[in-house]
């Protein structure tokens, strides 16, 4: 009855929460109180267990804890291990559901220990029977990669069935599985594949229609309640899973494992009271956790502030570098644990208001210890500050001078700039994060996230961290070809450094370098598990396990005393050959995040990729305070050349623009609800655009001075040769005034000539404008001819086209007329007088008789028409019968001799009509040619004068430069 009420608790009661147990617990008793544990020790049923070996009689969990860890001073803190009720218990409970070959399901906040546990299950159960593997869901994770990376781990030697070697049972460990999202159907298809293999033993191939057996797989998952990006888990596949809510540990528990933590540490310290220290500690802690956890809280702008116990965690790990030879007093460690506070709490705040209320809430632990924060300040003139790399030994002590800090980090900056170029200002607030990211980079397993607007210096920091820390820098290089396979290989390139040679990396990213999704999935499973799943090719997997498996087999034949052991050892790490690749890229890799707050951007990756928070420790950079903003201009105007006696002064102007601006973006924002970003990035451009008007302006200003200095030389040259011309002016003067007289002769006589000359030219001008005058009068008169001739000539050529249209027939017809028609014969006798013949029919008649008759009228001269056939003409042409489609209708050819009268009378007309103007254009042309000869020769004269002209120029020229 007893197991049966155990199994009843932790079955159906399992999934509650700590709160809801007390309500089962009773529910428990009121159903069977008989065999229910007593409780007048402990609470509910849920902190005994039946021991089998003591006849089924309830036990504490308690009783099974050890209340004394003891383990080596060498163990790295990662590898710590101290158990708790909690721990214990679920540790049991997790060993009999994997020996029934349940999938289960645990729930725990973030931070209970939920994936810790598993990971120490998993590696007490051993290599030999089971093979464990990790995926890491997200919010974008696939159903079709999860099926792949499932499926790598199995080997296939028949259709359709997977299956472990050695047969083995596969455990796969998926994480926060309740975060994918939901599809346009509500569904989530990763889970919903789970589902799949929990119902029906497997799934679909992705490209045949064949179904895949997958043979002894074990599922454990894990998530968080839902809240952010975690949603539910659909309860079909909710129903598969055995459900684990593993509850936070009491505060009580909380304490003992920092504690034990601490106490392991500085047990090792000769002084009496820090020896009494770690419970102290650990409880100060616990409440500035607890204060902060309930005071601030995540919203949309501080989306990271997300504690919980990983960050207690790391407040122990930097007390763990504490040395006994240097920390001699209560106050120094206390003053280390202050640090480790700071870094992980402070440092996370985004204004100065939150960091405020932050030192007062670690004012209230300090207190206790009779000290202050603002004590400690005063002692160090500043922030408090913990480095190795100012101490022979690496020795983690306090900074006492920050001008000895400062200056070691410009001789760092000095050595880094020779082969690169990192301009920077290494002002307080600089060198202060500068140190902080060295902190993370020196922390085992430690990465890094820095949050900052543009120009803040997160990248740079990081670098010269880097180098201050001695670690290789990598970062994907972006180009225009950067795509997805080219990030993977640069991750490639960081695991061969960090998993086979062993050396330490920082891996440098920011937003720029993730794309899209796939960048975010494969950079939330490097936080989280030191490794990627697909990222390898199956030749690539086998180099990697032959390199690590030769460097395990070496160390295992050089530490194996007999051939048996080492063979049995040799076995094992084959095993464990990728193991240790992962492990030791989690060892050497260090990944820094460089991400900008701005927009909803980092908000959506820590809804959809919680790692990114819980996997690093995250470092707020604020804006640049106003001494910093003065130290950057004062080194930006020594580097450009500005005069000693002026760089303060333009120094503090640059400074003072930034702050009044950022005042009244400050301002906008209260009174428009307007947000606009000044930027660091700003206000390097503010100095960047007053280094190139600046320059611009020298430039100019040289420009004017080299002109001055070149006209004052050109000046005094000048002068010079004005005090020679004066001598030699002197000199000359008097035999310029004996030439004077000949010179004026030669002048009166030039004018006389030129007077002449001006008289000819007038002269000229006068007739030429007579002769042009009659020329426009000629060329008038002959284009009035030309354009009435030209519009009597078509009429003429069309009448004798139609002459040559005439064929025998059409005169045939005429000639046969015996009577011809009127206007038959009126045409014919018209054309009778033209050709001089008697105007009759018979005479026509005769006239057509001959072969040539329309040759000889086609080409008829119409100048050889006389005034009087004119006339004789007009008198038929102006009959009323005479009309040319009224004789065309009667005959044809008729009508064509009319076309061809009409047009010679029209022609004639207008020849008589020009005759005139023809006359009278030839008398102008004659006018003209007389002008043209006339002006000729006063031209000839004009030549002679001026060259008599010339003549006298030239001699008075002669006597003037004689003179």
């Amino acid at each position: 009855e007893r197991c049966f009420i155990y199994a009843l608790a932790w079955s159906i009661g399992g999934t509650v929460d700590e709160a809801s147990r007390k309500d089962f617990d009773q529910v428990l008793r009121d159903i069977d109180a008989t065999h229910c544990p007593n409780l007048t020790v402990s609470g509910t049923i849920y902190d005994f267990y039946v021991n089998v070996d003591k006849g089924g009689e309830w036990v504490l969990w308690e009783e099974e804890v050890r209340q004394k860890a003891t383990f080596s001073q060498d163990i790295p803190y990662h590898e710590l291990v101290i158990d708790t009720v909690d721990s214990v218990r679920n540790r049991e409970l997790l060993k009999v559901l994997i020996q029934a070959k349940n999938s289960i399901l645990i729930i725990g906040s973030v931070g209970v220990g939920k994936t810790c546990l598993v990971h120490s299950m998993i590696k007490i159960l051993g290599v030999e029977a089971y093979h464990s593997f990790e995926i890491l869901f997200s919010g974008n994770t696939s159903a079709g990669k999860i099926q792949d990376i499932i499926e790598s781990k199995f080997e296939s030697h028949s259709r359709g069935r997977l299956f472990q070697p050695k047969n083995r049972t596969a455990i796969c460990f998926t994480d926060d599985i309740n975060m994918p999202k939901k599809d346009e159907y509500g569904s989530q298809p990763p889970l919903e594949l789970l589902r799949q293999w929990m119902d029906y033993g497997g799934w679909y191939d992705k490209e045949k229609i064949l179904f895949k057996e997958i043979k002894s797989l074990l599922l454990i998952a894990a998530m968080a309640p839902r809240s952010g990006g975690r949603g539910e888990v659909p309860p079909r596949a909710l129903a598969k899973f055995h459900i684990l809510n593993f509850i936070m540990p009491s505060e009580k528990q909380v304490i003992r494992v920092f504690n034990i933590i601490a106490d392991h540490k500085l047990q090792t310290f000769e002084d009496d009271e820090i020896k009494k220290m770690p419970e102290e500690l650990a409880t100060s802690t616990y409440n500035i956790f607890k204060a902060i956890s309930q005071l601030f809280l995540p919203t949309p702008n501080k989306c990271h502030y997300s504690f919980n116990l990983r960050d207690m965690s790391k407040i122990f790990q930097g007390l763990q570098k504490a040395n006994k030879t240097f920390y001699e007093t209560k106050e120094t460690v206390l003053c280390l644990w202050v640090h480790e506070c700071i870094c992980i709490f402070n440092d996370r705040m985004v204004n100065l208001e939150d960091r405020s209320q932050f030192k007062a809430i670690l004012n209230i632990e300090l207190n206790k210890y009779s000290m202050s924060y603002e004590d400690i300040q005063a002692k160090y003139k500043g922030e408090l500050l913990f480095v190795d790399f100012l101490h022979e030994g690496a020795i983690y002590k306090d900074v006492k001078d920050f001008e000895v800090l400062r200056k070691h980090l410009e001789v760092k900056l000095a050595a880094f700039n020779t082969v690169s170029n990192l301009n920077i200002v290494l002002f307080k607030d600089a060198v202060y994060n500068l140190c902080k990211i060295y902190r993370i980079l020196k922390m085992a397993r430690c990465h890094g996230l820095l949050l900052g607007v543009g120009g803040s210096g997160r990248h740079s920091l990081a670098r010269l961290a880097g180098t201050v820390a001695n670690m290789e820098l990598i970062s994907p290089e972006m180009t225009r070809k950067f795509d997805h396979k080219t990030f993977r290989a640069s991750v490639k390139n960081v695991f061969r450094k960090t998993g086979q040679d062993k050396k330490h990396v920082i891996f440098l990213l920011s937003e720029a370098e993730l794309l899209d999704d796939n960048y975010l999935e494969d950079l939330s499973q490097m936080l989280t598990n030191a490794d990627i799943p697909g990222l390898y090719t199956t030749e690539e997997l086998r180099s990697i396990r032959d390199y690590i498996g030769e460097s395990l087999r070496k160390e295992v034949q050089l530490s194996s005393l007999n051939a048996a052991a080492g063979q049995q050892q040799l076995s094992e790490l084959q095993e464990e050959t990728y193991i240790k690749f992962t492990k030791n890229i989690s060892d050497h890799l260090h990944v820094m995040l460089c991400f900008s707050p701005v927009g909803s951007k980092f908000r959506n990756y820590c809804r959809d990729y919680p790692a990114i928070l819980n996997a690093t420790s995250c470092i707020w950079f604020l804006g640049w305070p106003e001494n910093a903003l003065m130290e950057v201009a004062k080194k930006f105007v020594k580097d450009s050349g500005i005069p000693e006696k002026q760089q303060e002064p333009i120094a503090s102007i640059i400074s003072y623009m930034h702050m009044s601006a950022s005042e009244t973006i400050a301002k906008m924002k209260d009174e428009r609800k307007r947000i606009f970003y000044l930027t660091p990035t700003h206000y390097m451009d503010l100095m960047k655009s007053y280094a190139k008007i600046k320059e611009e302006k020298e430039k100019e200003l040289e420009l004017y001075k080299a002109k001055l200095i070149n006209g004052l030389a050109k000046f005094k040259e000048t002068e010079k040769k004005a005090d020679v011309m004066s001598t030699e002016t002197t000199i000359k003067k008097q035999k310029n005034m004996e030439q004077v007289k000949i010179s004026g002769d030669f002048a009166q006589q030039l004018e006389a000539e030129y007077n002449k000359i001006a008289k000819q030219e007038a002269h000229i001008k006068a007739r030429a404008a007579i002769r042009d005058k009659q020329k426009e009068e000629a060329e008038t008169l002959l284009r009035a001819a030309d354009e009435e001739l030209a519009r009597a000539e078509p009429k003429l050529e069309e009448a004798k086209k139609a002459l040559e249209e005439l064929k025998a027939g059409d005169l045939a017809e005429v000639r046969n007329y015996t009577t011809p028609p009127n206007e038959v014969k009126s045409v014919l006798e018209a054309v009778m007088v033209i050709v001089g013949k008697a105007p009759t029919w018979t005479s026509a008649k005769k006239a057509m008789t001959d072969a040539h008759f329309i040759k000889d009228i086609r080409e008829y001269d119409v100048k050889k028409l006389s005034d009087s056939q004119l006339k004789d003409l007009e008198s038929h042409t102006k009959k009323q019968d005479f009309k040319i489609t009224k004789i065309t209708s009667i005959s044809y050819a008729a009508g064509n001799f009319a076309k061809w009268v009409l047009a010679i009378e029209d022609c004639a007309k207008a020849l008589r009509s020009i005759e005139p103007k023809r006359k009278r254009r030839d008398l102008a042309l004659d006018a003209i040619a007389k002008l043209d000869k006339e002006l000729q020769e006063l031209q000839e004269e004009k030549l002679k004068l001026a060259e008599k002209i010339g003549i006298l120029s030239t001699q008075k020229k002669q006597a003037e430069d004689i003179k």
